[in-house]
C-alpha cells in the first residue's frame, strides 16, 4: 500500500512537470501571454527533461515509478510517460526522438518568452 501511494505521488509530480512544459505552448497557441515564471519554470524543466532523454533516454523520473509499482506489485508500463498516456487517451503511437523533438519546441518557445520579458518589454 504505501508503495502505491508513493508511484502515485512521483506520477502526479510528473504529470504536474509535464503541465509545466507544455503550458507556454498552449499559451502560445492561444494567443495568451506567457508570465515569466512560467517561461521560466518550463525553461528549466525542459531543459532537465531533454539531458535526460539524451543521457539516459528516459526521464529520470520514470526508473523511480516504475520500481514503486513493481515494489506494490502493480503493472508497469514501457516507454514514457508522455508517449504511455498520450498512447492510452488517444491511440497514438509516440518515439523518443518524438517527445525529444517537443521538449526542444517548448524549451525554445519558453526560452523566447524569458528573452521576451528580459529583454524586449
Amino acid at each position: 500500500m504505501r508503495y502505491s501511494i508513493l508511484a502515485d505521488a512521483i506520477a502526479f509530480l510528473h504529470a504536474v512537470l509535464t503541465a509545466v512544459i507544455f503550458l507556454p505552448l498552449v499559451c502560445w497557441a492561444f494567443g495568451s501571454p506567457i508570465p515569466l515564471w512560467l517561461a521560466i519554470a518550463c525553461l528549466a524543466a525542459a531543459t532537465v527533461s531533454a539531458v535526460s532523454y539524451a543521457v539516459l533516454r528516459d526521464c529520470f523520473i520514470n526508473p523511480i515509478e516504475r520500481r514503486f509499482r513493481k515494489l506494490a506489485k502493480e503493472e508497469t508500463y514501457e516507454g514514457s510517460f508522455v508517449a504511455h498516456h498520450v498512447r492510452r487517451l488517444t491511440g497514438l503511437q509516440m518515439g523518443r526522438r518524438t517527445i525529444f523533438l517537443i521538449l526542444l519546441l517548448c524549451g525554445l518557445s519558453a526560452g523566447a518568452s524569458v528573452v521576451y520579458h528580459t529583454l524586449l518589454r
